[in-house]
């Protein structure tokens, strides 16, 4: 599978394979949609009509790019080829395991452009334009990686696709991803918006972000780098502790006290996600799990402004992949190496049984099992 149709727009225009909806069950996780694939034996014989099972409806995926609004074009990034929504055939081998140092490599370089820039804006603006225009005001700054995080998210995207492309899906033989509902399609869109803007927007404001340095790398943290080698990818490993113990705390409450689920369960319309419905949530819970959570681990492990943006950038590729459904022992781009040994990893299909479960799904935590195995809810 190529990345390009991975992501094709629209994703459903199969001609030859056209889908009867059935719309009767008024359960969003239980609509069924099925799809004939019709096999022509010859000119005298009867056609053999063969039934695959999807788990839920979305008509929007029918229109094409110029019949879709711009919500629905912004989901539609999502959208997987039809078959990895269609129930498939039990996969028996192992899984594989994604080399370890694929995912902090493909985040350094995919992250750094935003720094790069502005370093050299620095470095070169000073020489040949006057005081005012060779710094960065925080409005400034804000809007070049607020455009910078949109085009990381659509890198990403295609990054993951490529990789469920490539290894396949979980729990593929019971049922295929989920389709991004109707009703949903919109809302995604608009979370996904929030989303980008309410965490850039947090890199400038909880990183106490200074138009008076630039970002700059070295090895040691007592050369005056802001990002060093030595200490900020051990500041992002704690930032991750400490922001998937508050995330452990609530999510679990979510789980526990029917108001939250209440909160919640728009969440867990999916039992098989794909990528981008990580962000798919009512509006309180997209309040505190981008806003307040983040805010809560910064207090605890204070970093500057790109530090954070890369904390930013890596948080936001683990959300995603545990929700992607890929199947393949993937973990934590940091934290993996040294919580696997310990048991303490998080892995794709750790968050994908969470989903499965629903209401009463374990793996409660999104960055680690540390808490989960401290608190005894793991669930295999």
């Amino acid at each position: 599978m190529t990345l390009s149709s991975s992501i094709s727009s629209p994703a459903f225009h199969h001609h030859d394979v056209p889908l009867q909806y059935n719309n009767n069950n008024d359960d969003d996780n239980n609509n069924i949609i099925t799809s004939f694939a019709d096999e022509e034996k010859d000119a005298t014989t009867t056609t053999t009509t063969t039934t695959k099972w999807v788990r839920n409806n979305a008509t929007w995926l029918h229109k094409s790019r110029k019949e879709m609004s711009l919500l629905e074009r912004i989901s539609n990034k999502d959208v997987l080829p039809l078959k990895y929504y269609e129930q498939g055939e039990q996969i028996t081998s192992p899984f594989p395991s994604h080399p370890l140092w694929r995912s902090p490599l493909w985040i350094f370089i995919h992250a750094l452009p935003p720094l790069l820039l502005q370093s050299l804006w620095y470095s070169i603006m000073p020489s040949i334009a006057s005081s005012s225009w060779s710094k960065w005001s925080s409005f400034t700054t804000f809007m070049v990686y607020e455009v910078y995080f949109i085009v990381y998210l659509l890198f990403l995207i295609r990054n993951l696709h490529s990789w469920i492309g490539h290894y396949g899906v979980l729990d593929y033989h019971n049922c295929g991803r989920d389709m991004i509902l109707d009703k949903d399609a919109k809302k995604l869109a608009a979370s996904i918006i929030f989303f980008v803007v309410a965490r850039n927007l947090g890199v400038i404001l909880m990183g106490g972000y200074d138009a008076n340095i630039p970002p700059s790398f070295g090895i040691f943290p007592d050369g005056g780098a802001t990002i060093t080698l030595l200490k900020t990818p051990v500041r992002m490993a704690l930032w991750a502790l400490a922001f998937d113990f508050f995330f452990y705390m609530y999510h679990r409450a979510t789980h526990t006290i029917p108001f939250l689920w209440k909160v919640h369960a728009k969440h867990h319309r999916t039992r098989h996600p794909t990528p981008l419905q990580a962000i798919l949530a009512d509006n309180l819970q997209e309040v505190i799990e981008v806003v307040l959570l983040p805010f809560l681990a910064t207090l605890v492990v204070p970093m500057n402004t790109h530090e954070l943006w890369l904390t930013a950038c890596t948080t936001v590729y683990v959300e995603a992949l545990g929700h992607s459904g890929a199947r393949a022992y993937w973990g934590h781009p940091i934290l993996h190496f040294l919580l696997d040994p310990l048991g303490l990893a998080l892995v794709i299909e750790d968050h994908d049984l969470h989903h499965r479960g629903g209401k009463g799904g374990l793996n409660f935590g999104k960055q680690t099992l540390v808490w989960d195995r401290l608190f005894g809810t793991v669930g295999e």
